[in-house]
C-alpha cells in the first residue's frame, strides 16, 4: 500500500472545510459515549457495542498501558508482544475479543 502524501494546501483545504480537525480518536469516542450512549457504534459479526461499551472497552484497554503508550510485558517474557488487556469485552466472559 502506498502512503498519501498531504500536502500543505491539503492540510489547509481539509481543515478549513472542517474535514479535520484536533479532535482525537478518544476525543471522538468520548463525545460519541455522552451524546449517543445507548447507539449503536461498533458492529462485527460476533459483536455489537454501543458507544458506551466502546468507551469502557477503550478506557480499559488505556488504563493497561504503561507510561510509555505501550502494554507492558508479561514477566519474564522477551517477547515485544501485548499482553492480555484485563478490559472486558462486553457481551463475552472471556477478556478481549479473542
Amino acid at each position: 500500500m502506498k502512503p498519501i502524501r498531504y500536502t500543505p494546501e491539503m492540510i489547509d483545504e481539509y481543515t478549513r472545510d472542517g474535514y479535520w480537525t484536533d479532535e482525537t480518536f478518544y476525543d471522538f469516542y468520548d463525545r460519541n459515549a455522552r451524546e449517543f450512549g445507548d447507539r449503536e457504534a461498533l458492529v462485527d459479526s460476533k459483536y455489537r457495542l454501543t458507544w458506551s461499551q466502546a468507551k469502557r472497552l477503550v478506557d480499559g484497554i488505556a488504563q493497561n498501558l504503561g507510561p510509555d503508550g505501550h502494554p507492558p510485558r508479561t514477566p519474564g517474557s522477551s517477547s515485544s508482544r501485548p499482553t492480555a488487556s484485563t478490559a472486558s469485552w462486553p457481551g463475552s466472559p472471556a477478556k478481549g475479543p479473542g
